[in-house]
């Protein structure tokens, strides 16, 4: 489906199908080589395009403002540019109906952090392909994490490892929580899933094709595993 974005001063964002309860953002997909995520802007963008998924994208370099970390209040463009992602988010599970009068998300819903990292190694020599980060569990509960890493595993035979280097951000878990510094900011509850998904730079060069098949396969399992969910606990309220 074609992608067509609605554009903020530094960010654009596409809401994508109403029923696909999943989101993937890009925080350091702008800039030079040497200060963003190269391939995450094109790979937040296919993925979408395949998968209805709604999709964030940063327009501004990390070193302008970097939306994987903390407001930088000292920094006007730090504060304006949170405020824009964070608005975007809404936008986006507004138009999915994922959210209550309360601002809360009523059932499961996957944020997905795309992210880029060097071609680095495990302990005993293996190359990481993928690592997932879930703030050891405070961003996203086991279930989904493991489910997550089962299917891109079984996409790619990748090796993939959980909450190792990339944990996951506390700005990430601000979305669930709430902003301590922000309190109008108060996030989204615990039906909201985020995932911070590192990706090796092989993958996203020498393999651009079959990390996006794999990925976009992750995407539409875990989507059709959370409308099982969300329809069982639909009936279940209702019965």
């Amino acid at each position: 489906m074609k992608v067509n974005y609605k554009y903020l001063d530094y960010v654009r964002y596409w809401p994508g199908n109403s029923r696909v309860h999943v989101i993937i953002d890009a925080p350091h997909c702008a800039g030079t080589p040497d200060e963003s995520d190269e391939k995450t802007l094109e790979l937040s963008h296919d993925l979408a395009e395949v998968t209805g998924a709604g999709v964030i994208q940063s327009l501004i370099p990390r070193s302008l403002a970097d939306l994987n970390r903390d407001i930088d209040f000292n920094n006007a463009a730090s504060v304006q540019a949170h405020a824009q992602q964070r608005k975007a988010l809404c936008q986006i599970l507004r138009h999915k109906n994922a959210i209550n009068g309360a601002k809360k998300v009523t059932s499961c819903f996957l944020y997905i952090s795309l992210h880029g990292m060097k071609n680095y190694f495990s302990a005993d020599l293996v190359p990481i392909d993928i690592e997932l980060g879930t703030r050891w569990g405070a961003l996203c509960d086991e279930d989904t994490a493991q489910y997550l890493k089962a299917i891109l595993d079984n996409s790619g035979a990748y090796n993939i490892l959980l909450d190792n280097k990339f944990v996951g951000t506390r700005s990430l878990y601000w979305h669930i929580n709430g902003d301590p510094r922000v309190p109008a900011y108060k996030g989204y509850g615990r039906n909201l899933k985020v995932v911070q998904v590192e990706l090796s730079h092989d993958l996203r060069f020498n393999y651009y094709s079959t990390t996006l098949k794999a990925l976009a396969v992750a995407i539409a399992s875990i989507q059709q595993n959370l409308f099982k969910s969300n329809k069982n606990r639909q009936y279940a309220m209702i019965n």
